[in-house]
């Protein structure tokens, strides 16, 4: 745990009052499986209620996009980028 912490929005619930992002959310290794991503992204989904668009970043491979799904996000549009070593 970092900082006595099992788990945190890893950079915060941004809100502009028509629409708000939860970038992500972060539950650590040793206290997945225990609901406590799905008692987070809850309080940021209640947290930005008012808000006409509520969006949430996922990496395509995140593994917490059956979360997001069941709490019925759903994907929108998906980005890919290639980097290359010089």
């Amino acid at each position: 745990m970092t900082g006595g912490r099992a788990g945190s929005p890893s950079r915060s619930f941004q809100w502009d009052g028509a629409s708000a992002e939860i970038n992500s959310v972060y539950v650590h290794p040793d206290h997945r499986g225990r609901g406590l991503g799905t008692a987070i992204t809850r309080a940021a989904i209640v947290a930005g209620g008012a808000a006409e668009d509520l969006w949430i970043v996922a990496d395509d491979e995140d593994r917490a996009k059956d979360l997001y799904a069941r709490l019925g996000f759903r994907t929108v549009w998906t980005t890919i980028e290639f980097l290359r070593l010089r």
